[in-house]
């Protein structure tokens, strides 16, 4: 169930049990490294290759966290992150969006448009990213559409 978190209790800085996050790179070499150490810290990680591979995972399974790069093939981290945005069981899905455009994207844009726990400049270290992602997680974040309420 995407919108809530598990309580996001950590004990020795490592995420609760069966926290899983899905993680979205097209290059191999860079999700293998993000799998590796996500795995390391305690987290259930999936990798996609692509947008539209993490589209499709995201209709039949369930993910506490998406980490994604934003220029991929096929689709895009912009175009995943408004679909979820859009979509009631995911709205409140934890989003690291990773990028090497660096000064080139107007962050807070981004961020608010696109409902991004975080944005992470290329390169970073694995530590960096594993930490972020136990800090998204343990922060408990959901979204509610203030419509819905």
């Amino acid at each position: 169930m995407h919108g809530s978190v598990t309580n996001g209790s950590q004990i020795n800085g490592e995420p609760p049990p069966g926290i899983r996050v899905l993680v979205v790179e097209d290059n191999r070499v860079m999700a293998d490294v993000m799998r590796f150490n996500f795995n390391r810290a305690g987290f259930s990680t999936t990798v996609a290759l692509n947008g539209r591979i993490a589209w499709d995972l995201l209709q039949t399974e369930v993910f506490e966290l998406l980490v994604t790069d934003l220029q991929m093939p096929e689709m895009d981290g912009d175009e995943l992150c408004r679909r979820i945005r859009s979509d009631l069981r995911l709205a409140g899905l934890p989003i690291i969006l990773l990028t090497a455009k660096g000064m080139e994207l107007d962050r807070d844009r981004l961020t608010r448009e696109l409902g991004l726990s975080l944005i992470l400049y290329k390169p970073f270290s694995p530590r960096q990213l594993v930490s972020a992602a136990m800090e998204c997680v343990a922060r408990d974040i959901v979204t509610v559409d203030p419509a819905l309420e």
